[in-house]
């Protein structure tokens, strides 16, 4: 698949925010995302993810044995760090709401970084997953890219070319807190996170989307809501959630600020020119308009 996309807003409200260096793109098989689930004769399903570890030690989400549960997740990351210490590293770069209220029940939010890059500054890559809970695809497919990755390093000289020179950033759970009721409480379809607010919804109906909550168009009613009880509420102020205050931070230490706007959506007419270097652009909007720069870089593709 190629995957070409921009840094200019590191501030979506996108599940996935690709960067890559202009003269690089992920060019890379999909069969990875394609492996089937092969039932064994109890019914629980395994797939050989890793070389070294079935994934069948992992724990998984009982009414998808296909995919890892959180905590079965967790594991098989940091396992993926043990066997591939040379190329993945794990990081804290925040906590969850009920982490940040020292909660019991809170988490970490992990990033894992992959990359055989000897250079200071290597091209970027942020993958994001799990800002709704009930979405339970995208943790496993990006866990999916990570393991193929670093198992395709040094044998698939696409791969090999990507990893020298560039870092892949992972976080498979911007929302851990959400992801452990949508596991254990299918029936909530569990959609925000455990944020209550000010206390004025019932239990099943607190939370923050965080997709919603970060700072570009936030506010914009026709795809979030006010009110705090709804799916889609986009929280009190722009980024006021610990989730999301994690993620942009992160970013922010990825791509160089001017690779950034200070507002995008003001300054959308607003070219880099041509002599920016470092982003190539191509990417999903909710608005339907068109910068200066979209000529010169379709010229491109």
């Amino acid at each position: 698949m190629k995957i070409y996309s921009s840094c200019s807003s590191w501030a979506t409200r996108l599940h996935l925010l690709i960067c890559v260096g202009l003269s690089e793109s992920l060019d890379i098989s999909t069969s990875f995302l394609r492996k089937p689930c092969a039932e064994s004769s109890s019914t629980e399903a395994s797939f050989d993810m890793l070389q070294d570890s079935p994934t069948s030690a992992y724990s998984k989400i009982n009414w998808y044995p296909c995919f890892r549960d959180l905590q079965g997740m967790t594991d098989a990351m940091f396992d993926l760090q043990k066997t591939y210490s040379k190329l993945v590293s794990v990081a804290d770069i925040g906590d969850s709401y009920l982490k940040s209220i020292a909660d019991p029940h809170g988490h970490d939010i992990h990033v894992m970084k992959i990359t055989a890059s000897a250079q200071s500054e290597p091209a970027q890559v942020l993958f994001t997953g799990g800002h709704h809970p009930r979405e339970y695809a995208p943790p496993e497919l990006l866990m999916r890219l990570a393991t193929h990755l670093v198992q395709g390093y040094g044998e698939d000289a696409e791969i090999t070319r990507i990893l020298d020179t560039t870092q892949i950033n992972i976080i498979l759970y911007v929302n851990p807190d959400g992801r452990v009721i949508a596991e254990t409480k299918r029936y909530l379809y569990w959609r925000k996170n455990m944020n209550p607010g000010d206390g004025s919804c019932d239990d099943f109906f607190i939370g923050t989307d965080l997709n919603r909550n970060y700072d570009w168009m936030w506010g914009d009613t026709s795809g979030a809501s006010s009110n705090p009880c709804k799916e889609d509420y986009f929280g009190s102020q722009p980024a006021s959630e610990p989730e999301v205050q994690a993620v942009i931070e992160y970013a922010k230490t990825l791509f160089p600020e001017g690779q950034r706007k200070d507002d995008p959506l003001a300054e959308i007419d607003v070219p880099f020119g041509e002599d920016i270097t470092g982003i190539y652009m191509v990417r999903f909007s909710i608005i339907n308009l068109r910068t200066e720069d979209s000529s010169y870089l379709k010229t491109l593709m």
